[in-house]
């Protein structure tokens, strides 16, 4: 993000060293704020910046929430809701991830009210709270049915659900299982049984290249008798094996509570002989549901003078503009809902798709596929060896046969999911990582996508979830595969938009599919060409990749 220096227009009494922003003013002082910004940045403005700003800056001061999708990374959108949140004359709270607020604290807010203060040296300027998603959940969570007058702003909110179920999860990490498993007294040799037999069945399933068990029939008899038998002989133990037996308690309880709402799994790690358990809600919904009832979004028409509002900021959160899907999944009342188109020129997708390859759950695809990325790799190598090219796919074997077949043709610049710090000249990885390690590399001249990143039924745990939404009769695709897929695509072609990269789509159900549409319309603006020319790709200059006229 691009700091510069900023000219006040409307707000500041100079000899008092206060701020003072009236709240009605907020929205035409952010607007000029903004402006500013935007004259002396040396890069063509994000064009939607003005408005978000305004937006931001309405819901503060009349304490209604909002839903905004950006389509662009924070960098990018940050300045129109941070300055809002400088401004506003009323407490505000910011979450976002730990990262973020490091980077927030240490070098972007102090760097903005510097220029700030370099206009008006006894401007008083007020910082928002920020906090992490854990933080926030944990002090919302425990409020339950007290309201907050907090006005908070959440960023990257196309993470909370995740968030919320990480937050709501429990484990039994091996730390906590092996004192179980260990020689214990006469009296705990029932629990020391089931604990055994359980272990010893995970142990026997065949391989999972998930490495994903969820238990069933026996396992789920053993573990409850195991448990039972455990937490009725807890008293009197040390302190480190009592801390034991509250996890194993807190364990318990949720998956007794959760009856018809959880997924419980094992992970095996087989060589080091080592098993851990896992529990988690499929619907976040109620939890989150509690917090936004607190707020405007329970309150109906009346708004209080301290009522709570919520600011909800993602790049990318549904195919629709009212987010009727999202809404639905984190339990969000009637909001103002925004969504920003990307630039038709500045950040349209030059898609390649060749014709007629076969589908992905056909016996010739693998093969198809191997040999396309291959010729694709070839073309680029041979006009410019330095690209930078990202091929994303869910399949594991397939991933890891690409990664062997790629790095003997290709040397060592080939590289499967490895550490930021090892900056490859070709990345083969699945989707979840890239989506969360994509902002540690530079962006692609070229991402190929080898599958659409529907969530796989071969997955135990997606195949969980599946089953859950088939019991409560609901539309397990569109409900739960494709927005998942749908926000995955936007997350991993964001780089794309501002490089001038190009987008190889590979998987032929864009064409063959009734949802292969949405597909292309979650991917708009775009131009799409059946033929590849690596002379098109951006330019590296100085191992950086710029967009070709």
């Amino acid at each position: 993000m691009t700091l510069i220096a900023l000219t006040f227009h409307h707000g500041i009494d100079p000899g008092s060293g206060r701020k003072n922003t009236p709240m009605g003013l907020l929205e035409t002082q952010v607007h000029h704020l903004l402006k500013a910004q935007q004259r002396q940045q040396a890069i063509p403005p994000w064009p939607h910046a003005l408005t978000m700003g305004r937006l931001v800056s309405r819901a503060l001061r009349l304490r209604r929430s909002a839903l905004i999708q950006t389509g662009c990374l924070p960098p990018t959108y940050g300045p129109s809701y941070l300055l809002p949140c400088l401004l506003s004359d009323q407490p505000i709270r910011l979450v976002t991830t730990a990262k973020r607020k490091q980077d927030l604290e240490h070098t972007i807010l102090p760097a903005l009210e510097k220029d700030l203060k370099g206009n008006d040296p006894k401007l008083r300027i007020i910082w928002p709270a920020i906090i992490t998603p854990a933080q926030w959940l944990r002090e919302s969570l425990a409020r339950a049915c007290q309201p907050s007058p907090a006005l908070t702003a959440i960023e990257q909110v196309e993470y909370l659900e995740d968030w919320t179920r990480d937050f709501l999860s429990h484990h039994l990490d091996w730390g906590t299982l092996q004192p179980l498993f260990a020689q214990t007294p006469q009296s705990q040799d029932k629990a020391l049984t089931h604990w055994s037999r359980l272990s010893q069945s995970l142990f026997a399933r065949p391989v999972n290249p998930h490495g994903f068990y969820p238990l069933d029939g026996e396992e789920l008899q053993d573990l409850n008798q195991a448990v039972t038998e455990q937490l009725t002989i807890s008293q009197g133990e040390n302190a480190i094996k009592q801390e034991n037996i509250r996890k194993i308690q807190r364990f318990w309880q949720f998956w007794q509570e959760q009856t018809d709402n959880h997924l419980l799994w094992a992970e095996v790690n087989r060589q080091q002989g080592k098993i851990s358990l896992h529990v988690s809600p499929v619907n976040v919904q109620p939890w989150l549901a509690n917090i936004w009832q607190n707020s405007d979004q329970g309150q109906g028409d009346f708004v209080g003078e301290n009522q709570a509002a919520f600011v909800l900021i993602g790049s990318f959160l549904d195919a629709e503009k009212t987010a009727p899907t999202y809404c639905k999944t984190l339990g969000l009342g009637d909001l103002l809902c925004l969504k920003f188109s990307p630039h038709r020129l500045q950040d349209g997708l030059t898609i390649y798709q060749p014709d007629r390859l076969p589908l992905p759950n056909t016996p010739a695809f693998q093969t198809t596929l191997l040999t396309e990325i291959e010729r694709i790799l070839t073309e680029i190598m041979a006009v410019q060896p330095d690209t930078f090219v990202v091929i994303l796919l869910d399949d594991l074997p397939l991933k890891a046969q690409l990664g062997s077949q790629l790095a003997a043709k290709f040397g060592s610049g080939v590289k499967v999911e490895p550490s930021p710090s090892l900056a490859p000249g070709i990345l083969v990885a699945g989707w979840q990582y890239w989506c969360a390690q994509r902002e540690q590399f530079p962006p692609p001249a070229l991402l190929i996508l080898g599958t659409l990143p529907i969530p796989s039924l071969e997955n135990p745990l997606v195949a969980k979830r599946v089953q859950h939404h088939k019991r409560h009769h609901q539309d397990w695709f569109r409900d739960y595969l494709l927005p998942v897929a749908l926000k995955d695509l936007q997350q991993a072609v964001l780089p794309l938009r501002e490089s001038g990269g190009w987008l190889a789509i590979l998987d032929d159900r864009v064409n063959s599919r009734s949802y292969g549409r949405e597909v292309l319309k979650a991917l708009a603006p775009y131009g799409k060409t059946n033929y590849f020319d690596p002379h098109h790709l951006p330019k590296v200059i100085n191992g950086v990749h710029s967009a070709t006229n």
